[in-house]
C-alpha cells in the first residue's frame, strides 16, 4: 500500500519543527515507504522546499509516483458536482482511488472520515495516519507503516536482448 500525504501535515514531515510522528513516516518513506502525490496535493505539497527537494531525490530512488493531473483533476470534479465528500478535499479521495493508495497522512478530521468511508475509498479499506491526538512514534504508528506495503511498479523498459555478434 501506498501512502499519501495531506498538506495539512507536510511541516510535520517536512517542516523545521518535525514531529516524532512526522520523523518516523520520513523515516519508513525512505527505506520502505512509497508517496503518491498528483494534482492539487502534488501543487500544495510544493509549497515546502524541503518537500521538493526530498520528492526529486526520491523519485530517482524509485519512492514516488506522480499520478497523472488531468486525471485526478476530473475525478476531483466529479465528486465535487455530486458533493459527495464531507471534506474539502475531493483531490485526496480522487487521488486514492486513482492510484490505489490506502494511507493517508492527516490530520484533518472530515478528510479522515471519507478516507475510511467504503462508498468514496473502496476495498481495501482506508487507513489514517494522524498526529491529533499525541505526536509520539509509538507502536500502533509503526504497526500501521509496517503492514502499508506497496507493491513497486513494474519497469516499463524492455529486457535488452543478447543478440550474437
Amino acid at each position: 500500500m501506498c501512502a499519501i500525504l495531506d498538506n495539512d501535515v507536510c511541516g510535520e514531515v517536512f517542516g523545521n519543527k518535525r514531529t516524532p510522528a512526522g520523523t518516523g513516516f520520513l523515516d519508513w518513506l525512505d527505506s520502505s515507504g512509497h508517496l503518491v502525490s498528483g494534482g492539487q496535493n502534488k501543487r500544495e505539497l510544493d509549497g515546502n522546499s524541503t518537500f521538493q527537494v526530498w520528492w526529486q531525490q526520491a523519485t530517482l530512488a524509485g519512492r514516488t509516483t506522480l499520478i497523472n493531473q488531468s486525471k485526478v483533476n476530473q475525478l476531483q470534479q466529479q465528486l465535487e458536482d455530486k458533493q459527495e465528500c464531507r471534506s474539502n478535499d475531493a483531490h485526496i479521495i480522487a487521488l486514492a482511488r486513482i492510484s490505489g493508495a490506502r494511507l493517508l497522512y492527516s490530520n484533518d478530521r472530515d478528510l479522515t472520515d471519507d478516507f475510511r468511508d467504503r462508498g468514496l475509498v473502496p476495498n481495501p479499506r482506508g487507513r489514517v495516519y494522524s498526529t491529533n491526538v499525541t505526536q509520539d512514534f509509538n507502536p500502533q504508528r509503526r504497526n500501521l507503516l509496517r503492514q502499508s506495503r506497496c507493491q513497486k511498479p513494474r519497469s516499463r523498459t524492455p529486457k535488452a536482448h543478447v543478440g550474437q555478434g
